[in-house]
């Protein structure tokens, strides 16, 4: 609204310089220019950003009156109040700092079989210690479970150890075989003797390794007659030796297991143990290819 409308002048008369206005004459105009003003003030305070944080001022770090220090007596994950917060290795720490209150602080291992839960009520500035004691709780269930395990057919004993070795929870498995092994069971003694070869989940150890796979070749496996075979042929956990290394491997063949018969072959073509016979050699070369070694194969394309 134009100022004319509030102040009209007379036409072709030009104003007064010393003619007063009345009072209050300005007062609409006042009035409307102050609230327009108003008006685009807040609204330009309303789109306006908020004050940038200035260029090279780390922002400002939240300060809690409590700090929970967190250790396991073995590696492990821990959580707060549903909260992943990461691992710890043995003998470490880690912290958090929390507003007083109550929480729910929860430890496992870090394979996840063992797991401990405790409950805080923090209402004094400071630290609060806690510890999770993991080693005897995974003790004594390890012991509970053996014996349990003490109780199952060796078949039932085999069948879960394959289940945890398959979960790469291998503590779980090796009593598991040693116990179907111990009933009578070769394809167990063949797992546990792989365990022992690879060093997998245990130590490794090339003479109990011999020990289980002896059961297992005895049982008719021919794989694990082979594996006997190559701990002889090396000397791994047994004496040097090419003859008995020659049995094995011949039984490894015979029972169909490719290997055995690519690393017979070998035998015959380099005389370790045997006349050297490279014919003979090659024979069995073709038959463990042929089984589906691709050792063997290669053996044969390489040294004709």
């Amino acid at each position: 609204m134009s100022v004319r409308q509030y102040l009209p002048t007379r036409p072709h008369q030009a104003p007064d310089p010393h003619q007063r206005r009345r009072p209050g004459s300005y007062l609409p105009l006042a009035g409307v220019s102050f609230a327009w003003v108003l008006l685009l003030v807040q609204t330009l305070a309303a789109q306006s950003p908020a004050p940038a944080q200035p260029a090279g001022q780390a922002p400002k770090k939240t300060v809690y009156p409590a700090t929970i220090v967190v250790s396991c007596d073995l590696p492990c994950r821990w959580t707060l109040n549903g909260k992943s917060h990461g691992a710890i290795d043995e003998g470490k720490t880690a912290t958090a700092g929390v507003p007083l209150g109550e929480y729910q602080i929860e430890g496992e291992t870090l394979d996840g079989l063992d797991h401990v839960e405790k409950q805080l009520n923090i209402t004094e500035k400071g630290q609060t210690t806690v510890h999770f004691e993991m080693e005897n709780l995974r003790d004594t269930r390890v012991n509970l479970e053996q014996q349990a395990n003490a109780a199952r057919p060796a078949e039932q004993a085999y069948e879960d150890g394959q289940m945890a070795n398959a979960q790469g929870q291998y503590d779980r498995a090796r009593p598991l075989f040693e116990q179907a092994c111990n009933g009578g069971h070769a394809n167990a003694c063949a797992s546990l003797g792989y365990m022992y070869d690879a060093g997998r989940g245990v130590a490794q150890d090339y003479q109990r390794a011999s020990a289980a796979y002896k059961k297992a070749c005895d049982g008719g496996i021919a794989g694990s007659c082979t594996s006997l075979g190559i701990l002889y042929e090396y000397g791994h956990g047994v004496t040097q030796d090419y003859g008995q290394a020659r049995t094995y491997y011949e039984k490894g063949c015979n029972g169909g297991y490719a290997t055995g018969c690519s690393y017979l072959g070998d035998l015959y073509r380099t005389g370790h143990g045997v006349p050297k016979d490279i014919a003979h050699g090659r024979q069995l070369l073709q038959k463990g290819c042929d089984l589906g070694d691709q050792w063997g194969c290669n053996e044969l394309k390489e040294k004709p």
